[in-house]
């Protein structure tokens, strides 16, 4: 990933993640996504997040 930064020699991950069952219908932005039920969030770092939603696994 960094080899796709030029000029950067770090990366660094959102520390909260929003996991929607749907997506917004036309352009999306905050705004959409903000009106969505949320299916699932939290740090991204917990392996049995994945594990309890279907499709996500």
């Amino acid at each position: 990933m960094i080899d796709a930064l030029p000029g950067r020699d770090t990366a660094m991950a959102p520390h909260h993640y929003t996991l929607h069952a749907a997506t917004p219908a036309g352009p999306a932005g905050p705004p959409p996504w903000q009106q969505l039920p949320v299916a699932a969030e939290g740090t991204g770092r917990d392996p049995g997040t994945a594990a309890r939603l279907p499709g996500l696994a």
